[in-house]
């Protein structure tokens, strides 16, 4: 399959995951993320301690400044890759959104994507940009390793969504369609697809679906 801008007569719309929506499970993501940073932390401190004064940050603001510099820089290109992914799928680069809490998101509306490649774009930021920024270190000092490092570190918690937009989609169908509008997430499936026969992986989707439907 390939991605389309015509929904298939014989695909009917399931569900639409909103981040605006599902709060409880959206908490549950940031509480993730924390927990992933804290997690990261100690596995740096473990692994490398002479890279802990790597993340030690001035508290003048030449340092501060820097630091949040890295951290705009670090946003757009993990959305870059997004766009530069789905561009590559689609020809056509999407438009970036800016939601109330300073979110910034690509916009795929009107674009339905195969499970495969709607992973592929959500898993795409986090791995090339830790596989960019880990060999960068093994090159830099100083400063930028410092801005490095921190980068690599924050693009990895911050990609705690799209994990889960993956870890999600993996237990979806090889058939289904996926529309990605950056805030909320529909999915829409074959209407013969209740036919198949359910395996271990359709009975965990689910029971995950249900979970969800009960929250808030």
């Amino acid at each position: 399959m390939k991605p389309t801008q015509i929904l298939p007569e014989t695909y009917l719309r399931c569900y639409t995951l909103d981040s605006r929506q599902h709060k409880i499970a959206q908490g549950m993501l940031i509480l993730a993320g924390f927990v992933g940073f804290l997690l990261c932390w100690q596995a740096i401190k473990f692994v490398s301690p002479a890279s802990m004064n790597g993340l030690k940050l001035g508290r003048d603001p030449f340092h501060l400044s820097i630091f949040f510099a890295t951290i705009i820089i670090m946003i757009v290109l993990h959305e870059s890759v997004h766009g530069l992914v789905l561009w590559g799928f689609t020809k056509k680069f999407p438009p970036l959104g800016i939601n109330f809490t300073g979110s910034v998101y690509v916009n795929a509306s009107g674009w339905y994507l195969p499970r495969l490649h709607m992973m592929i774009m959500s898993l795409s930021p986090f791995l090339l940009l830790s596989v960019i920024g880990i060999t960068s270190l093994c090159f830099t000092s100083g400063e930028f390793f410092r801005m490095t490092l921190w980068a690599v570190l924050l693009n990895a918690v911050g990609s705690i969504n799209d994990l889960a937009v993956a870890g999600w989609l993996f237990f979806q169908p090889n058939t289904a369609l996926i529309e990605n509008s950056g805030q909320a997430l529909t999915i829409y499936r074959a209407s013969d697809e209740q036919s198949i026969r359910a395996g271990t992986k359709e009975k965990m989707r689910v029971f995950l679906e249900r979970y969800l439907a009960k929250l808030p």
